[in-house]
């Protein structure tokens, strides 16, 4: 562990990023392997690294961010209610990451190679339906997703702990439930 806490909190520089990243992945799994009570001395620091990093300014698009927000997940578990002083920093960001909206463009199929590049960009994901070509940014949706599944288990693991956060929630399932009604009747579009 201490090797990896050394990465964490020393390699930030840009040529480092996804080098500090594995090292958050890293450090979460190990908490998870050795419990809650191995990981109590390492706990502090690794949540401060991890405090300041979600509360600097990193890009939309920053790797780093994914295996932040699943660190954050590995370490509720493994620490169980002691994760709840770290809640009020970590639901803001997250409820931000659940409602954003994906980008989508719809152009006709003759326009297609001027408004849609996926060569730019590889999280793009692009269907023809009859002579429209609708371009999706994935990215954002395996975000949202994510975001979903922190929400889950932070209600899991925190129980009745996470009351403070059960009203935010009625209202994000709400507009996920009519993502997957859309994404239902786009289905049908497709295989009709």
């Amino acid at each position: 562990m201490p090797y990896l806490k050394a990465i964490l909190m020393n390699a930030t520089d840009k040529d480092n990023c996804m080098l500090r990243a594995k090292s958050m992945e890293c450090i979460s799994f190990v908490g998870m392997a050795v419990g809650q009570d191995k990981l109590k001395d390492d706990a502090k620091q690794v949540m401060d690294v991890l405090m300041s990093l979600q509360g600097s300014q990193l890009e939309t698009n920053d790797p780093i961010i994914s295996y932040m927000l699943q660190a954050w997940t590995r370490l509720c578990k493994c620490l169980g209610k002691d994760f709840l002083p770290y809640m009020n920093v970590l639901m803001p960001p997250l409820l931000h990451f659940i409602q954003l909206k994906p980008d989508v463009t719809i152009t006709s199929a003759d326009d297609s190679d001027d408004d849609i590049d996926e060569s730019d960009d590889e999280s793009i994901e692009t269907i023809t339906l009859g002579d429209k070509i609708i371009g999706i940014k994935t990215s954002v949706l395996d975000e949202k997703a994510t975001a979903c599944n922190m929400l889950c288990c932070y209600a899991d693991e925190l129980k009745e702990v996470f009351f403070p956060w059960i009203d935010q929630t009625p209202e994000i399932l709400h507009l996920l439930k009519q993502i997957k009604e859309k994404l239902k009747e786009v289905d049908q579009m497709i295989n009709s």
